[in-house]
């Protein structure tokens, strides 16, 4: 027996999975476009990569995006952020690093003596970390 899955429903969890309120923000989100996922909630069969995709960055089950069985304790009274892979947010870091000491060097702002190359990347993580959590919840567009 073949099970329909629906993807108008697909769709909406995704959603509710990125604190998405939009087709455009889950589509930003997935950096997709939003013919993207109007296709999705069109198409004959459900869209399993973005699903695989809001699965990992969210930390949702697939099994709750595809049949919508037992929420997440994550959607049930507190909003999900985003846990991006760890890599990202060290790799934006370290780059984030190298920019601020390219631009003291540039003489385009300077930075005080006493600031650790530690320091400049702590800040570039919770800048990183702030930003996913901004745009997700629909703070920032572009």
């Amino acid at each position: 027996m073949k099970h329909q899955l629906d993807n108008c429903a697909i769709v909406s969890r995704m959603q509710q999975a990125c604190n998405a309120r939009s087709d455009a923000q889950l589509a930003r989100f997935l950096q997709e476009t939003s013919s993207a996922v109007s296709t999705w909630r069109k198409a004959k069969s459900p869209p399993f990569s973005a699903c695989y995709t809001v699965s990992v960055l969210t930390g949702c089950n697939m099994e709750w995006l595809l049949h919508g069985d037992k929420p997440p304790r994550s959607l049930l009274g507190k909003s999900v952020r985003a846990n991006l892979p760890s890599i990202y947010v060290e790799r934006f870091a370290s780059l984030f690093s190298e920019y601020v000491e390219i631009a003291s060097r540039l003489r385009l702002f300077s930075v005080n003596h006493e600031t650790s190359t530690k320091d400049i990347e702590r800040f570039g993580r919770n800048l990183f970390e702030e930003f996913v959590t901004s745009s997700t919840n629909g703070e920032f567009s572009k």
